[in-house]
């Protein structure tokens, strides 16, 4: 019985064990496939948004060309001459016809409807600057959608411009309904609905309860315009879905889109799979019982032979007989290794009860040296003691200077402060600004008018709007600096030339330079000098730079934009032979709010906003000594396109 017991014990622990395996691999084989077929899913959904963005895109972009081919045509041309309403009625119909849309509005320069195909719209009505009838009164070509009397439509607004000049605005669109939806389903390859606010207005098929629920549901957790995206239940009733916010001209989002894809081959197929792994766990485990079974039963006997004769020599009975031999190779060894262990033990205790004497005496001689050593510990641990008092003091000291290093960590974070100070001031100036400038943007095209022209008194307004329109970007270049600072643009990088930047730089102040008697003279690479980066930030750094140098010299000076490569990097060169840089100042150069100007020439943010700049493109920017002993030398250095990518690029 006690053969049999321990056999079962060893059958039932190799069982426990093999059991335990295959349940931990079958959970995380589950796991894994499980996962990855969520992040499947989740590239699906993103892929399905990207391209049903690209048929919205391409749709207002053909209704943005017929618009504008219908703007140069007699119908509407000749109603437009005389603003007269029935007219314009007649017209917004036949541009119905020809467009093949399902709503028209004419509008005049101030965005009041003078004549429209779909009687939702009354006469007379304004648009407001979320729409884009604002952008096409400035003469832009928009795209937007509107929402009206809670209905969602798709529209595009053109200019209507006469020879007299900009006339007022054409807008053509459809209304999003299940038609609408039902063809960009087709087109797209996915189930969509379309929302305002939480509510489905429009869907390619008819949705159920749970599908709607989980739509509106999803749509109220939407942030901003970045898209939502659902849990991927693949056991739950809800399909995998996606809220997007269609981005309107104003701030706030106007109505969105959701895509839905169905989980229910998933599903199905990973039932499928756990099915097969459980069958296949279960062939596995029995197979692995019974080799566990064969293995026991030709171990156990031999190993409980063995458990009785291990039990009387613990009890000091060295004496005793071993069994014989028996069982696999590895249980004889273990046999032979057990009698020669029986047989060294009885030898080694002999040999202990005559050490133990010995070990007594020495026992005594050791404790006269502990002793001894007692005392002598004793003198150590004063010592330490005196030690430990000048540890603390040289403590308090470099306590100290944390601290002072802690205050220079308050000044620098007000510093950071009076940074973002900067740009909330900076923001709030802009709205004026913009409005300053919409207004003498607007009075400017009244002053087109011939009739306004003639009378003598007017002659110097238009130059006086002008000037006031030149001015008024002026303030917000300079506003949209401090912005910069404050917010950094992520850069927006592609394969360029740095050789195409230098060119439009020197282009862009040829006459700055000559105005102020001043040299601005170009070295450009004779071969491309190609590049990863972003070509509006590195064109910005550019500018400050060689504007910065030509701030630097006297009348006569020179500066110099050179680009040149110098070991596998791109160099973009600014030099100026002006007084330079001192050298006890070079170090704070980057610096924010530092700078060598009067107050009321520079801010001390272009440099260290152009150093960023760099850096997020992934290059360096640095101040060089002048190779003739004079002027400032600031280098932009970034790593050049590798060969192989721009072979494949053409």
């Amino acid at each position: 019985m006690s053969r049999i017991g321990f056999q079962g014990r060893i059958l039932g622990y190799f069982g426990l064990l093999v059991a335990a395996t295959l349940i931990g691999s079958l959970w995380l084989v589950d796991w894994h496939v499980t996962n990855q077929v969520r992040q499947t899913v989740r590239d699906e959904l993103e892929t399905a948004q990207r391209v049903f963005d690209e048929l919205l895109d391409t749709r207002a972009n053909a209704l943005i060309t017929a618009a504008s081919l219908v703007t140069r045509l007699p119908v509407l041309h000749e109603p437009a001459h005389t603003w007269d309403p029935p007219f314009l009625e007649y017209a917004s119909r036949e541009i119905n016809r020809l467009v093949g849309s399902e709503v028209v509005l004419i509008t005049d320069r101030s965005g009041v409807i003078l004549g429209r195909s779909d009687r939702r719209w009354e006469l007379g009505d304004i648009f407001d600057e979320t729409t884009s009838v604002a952008r096409a009164l400035r003469g832009e070509r928009a795209s937007s959608m509107w929402i009206h009397e809670d209905k969602l439509y798709q529209m595009v607004s053109v200019p209507l411009r006469l020879p007299t000049g900009l006339a007022g605005t054409l807008s053509v669109g459809f209304r999003v309904d299940g038609r609408f939806a039902t063809e960009l389903s087709l087109l797209s390859g996915n189930d969509i609905a379309f929302l305002v606010g939480s509510d489905v207005v429009a869907s390619s098929r008819e949705l159920s309860p749970h599908e709607r629920a989980a739509i509106s549901d999803l749509a109220g957790r939407v942030e901003g315009v970045r898209p939502a995206y659902g849990e991927v239940e693949l056991h739950g009733k809800a399909p995998a879905l996606v809220v997007r916010p269609f981005v309107g001209i104003g701030p706030k989002p106007v109505g969105a889109y959701a895509i839905l894809r169905s989980l229910s081959p998933d599903a199905l197929a990973l039932r499928a799979l756990e099915r097969r792994l459980v069958l296949t766990a279960g062939f596995v485990f029995l197979a692995a019982l019974a080799a566990g079974f064969l293995l026991t039963r030709s171990v156990a006997r031999p190993l409980s032979e063995l458990a009785v004769a291990a039990h009387e020599l613990g009890a000091g009975n060295y004496d005793a007989p071993l069994p014989p031999p028996s069982g696999g190779a590895q249980v004889e060894e273990l046999t032979r290794a057990f009698e020669s262990m029986r047989r060294s033990l009885k030898e080694r205790i002999g040999e202990l009860r005559e050490l133990t004497a010995h070990l007594e005496e020495m026992v005594r001689e050791r404790t006269s040296a502990l002793e001894d050593a007692l005392a002598e510990n004793r003198r150590l641990l004063e010592t330490l003691r005196r030690w430990n008092d000048e540890l603390e003091r040289k403590v308090e000291v470099r306590t100290r200077e944390l601290a002072d290093a802690q205050q220079m960590l308050i000044r620098q974070d007000r510093m950071a402060a009076v940074g973002r100070l900067a740009a909330g001031v900076a923001h709030e100036i802009n709205n004026p600004l913009g409005i300053l400038s919409g207004f003498a943007e607007g009075l400017l095209d009244r002053a087109a008018d011939p009739r306004l022209a003639a009378e003598p008194s007017f002659t110097d307004f238009p130059g006086h709007l002008r000037l006031i329109v030149d001015e008024v970007d002026r303030l917000k270049t300079i506003v949209q600096k401090f912005l910069n600072f404050a917010r950094s643009k992520s850069p927006q990088k592609r394969r360029m030339d740095v050789n195409d930047v230098a060119r439009q730089v020197l282009e862009l102040l040829a006459n700055h330079s000559r105005i102020g008697g001043k040299h601005l003279a170009g070295a450009v690479a004779s071969e491309p000098l190609w590049v990863d980066a972003d070509p509006e930030q590195l064109k910005q750094v550019l500018l400050n730079l060689t504007l910065n140098g030509l701030d630097a010299i006297d009348r006569g000076g020179r500066v110099t934009v050179r680009t040149l490569p110098v070991a596998g990097f791109a160099e973009l060169r600014v030099e100026d032979d002006g007084a330079g840089v001192p050298v006890e100042l070079r170090e704070r150069v980057f610096e924010p709010f530092f700078s060598t100007k009067p107050p009321e020439k520079g801010t001390g943010l272009g440099l260290s906003l152009c150093h960023d700049l760099v850096r997020e493109n992934g290059g360096e920017l640095e101040l060089h000594d002048p190779a003739r002993g004079a002027g400032t030398v600031f280098v932009v250095r970034l790593a050049l396109a590798e060969a192989e990518k721009l072979r494949a690029r053409a």
